[in-house]
């Protein structure tokens, strides 16, 4: 019997992140910290995702916990591209099988716009390599937008704070396009930076790094943070009390050129979307967006009411998750290699 081929079409949206990724396929969604676990002795990887997530800082000389994404762009390409096999691994067909059913495969890709052409192109071939026929790239901060459910057809001026984990933006869009833009290489992991060495300096305790970042997503449901660490004077275990007081002050010590390209940035604003910005005012996304009071600050520095949602780190793949169901309908917004 004679074996006829079936077309399929097979579509996979990644929301890439230095800190996690987001993996969606129909109606499935799958998030994943973005790291990988490797034995230098054995020359392979040893784990990924959150096997090797929960190795950070617990491992001998010889293995190494590594992320492979840093401030948008692919820094250990071996290691991004097994990441990205693990994790894919199950949704896609091997070679064998592509040549029976004749496989359309696609990925939509979420990208960080300051990162260069060449990097681009790179990421493009990275996903080609796991067997991608067509590989699609797209701004991740217009993807928010989408997320946000707001139409970037349209002639009318919206202003973006982006501010990611290791990467903020400040953007104007009009049609699907950028009036203007601002990078700046500052995200939430900054200010997890700034809690350790803050304990360290006031208080002279040492904390481990994945100890604060995980203080920050309690932010706003408690008033007092209990935070253990060892003391470095007395040389002995114990706790610190951080209140919102103090949170706020190590973040918007952060925060301050954020804040201050985001002034620059309203005093830039063209004539023609001065109204636009005050109607629909200022919108936040990104996880670092989850700092303490800042929404409430900016409303008041700025006048301008702001936009804030619930989970701003998964607005990108909520936007991802438009473009799968109609691709057809933004792509003049596709980046292709």
């Amino acid at each position: 019997m004679k074996w006829l081929p079936v077309q399929l079409d097979w579509r996979v949206g990644v929301k890439l992140g230095s800190w996690s990724t987001t993996f969606l396929t129909g109606k499935r969604t799958r998030k994943v910290p973005t790291v990988v676990a490797y034995d230098k002795k054995q020359k392979r990887v040893i784990g990924v995702g959150e096997a090797a997530n929960q190795m950070w800082g617990k491992t001998p000389p010889d293995i190494s916990v590594i992320r492979p994404l840093k401030r948008g762009g692919v820094v250990e390409p071996e290691k991004m591209l097994a990441f990205l096999e693990n994790n894919l691994s199950h949704l896609y067909l091997d070679s064998s099988v592509k040549s029976l059913f004749q496989l359309d495969s696609t990925a939509y890709v979420s990208y960080s716009p300051h990162i260069s052409v060449v990097e681009q192109r790179f990421l493009s071939k990275l996903f080609q390599r796991i067997a991608f026929n067509k590989v699609f790239l797209l701004d991740k901060l217009l993807l928010a937008l989408i997320g946000m459910g707001i139409d970037v057809f349209l002639p009318k001026g919206f202003l973006l704070l982006y501010l990611g984990s290791q990467t903020s933006y400040i953007t104007l869009f009009s049609l699907g396009g950028k009036v203007f833009e601002y990078y700046l290489p500052i995200g939430g992991e900054d200010i997890t930076d700034a809690f350790v060495s803050y304990l360290r300096r006031r208080h002279s305790l040492r904390v481990s790094w994945q100890s604060m970042e995980e203080l920050k997503t309690r932010l706003g449901e408690e008033k007092v943070f209990l935070v253990y660490g060892y003391d470095l004077e007395r040389r002995k275990m114990r706790s610190v009390r951080l209140t919102q007081e103090e949170i706020k002050e190590v973040s918007f010590s952060v925060l301050g050129e954020v804040i201050t390209k985001l002034r620059f940035s309203f005093n830039q604003l063209p004539p023609e979307f001065v109204g636009d910005v005050n109607k629909n005012g200022l919108f936040l996304a990104g996880g670092g967006t989850l700092s303490l009071g800042l929404a409430s600050f900016l409303t008041d520095e700025f006048k301008v009411v702001v936009n804030t949602f619930a989970h701003p780190d998964d607005l990108v793949g909520q936007g991802l998750k438009e473009v799968l169901a109609r691709p057809a309908k933004y792509e003049n917004f596709f980046l292709r290699f």
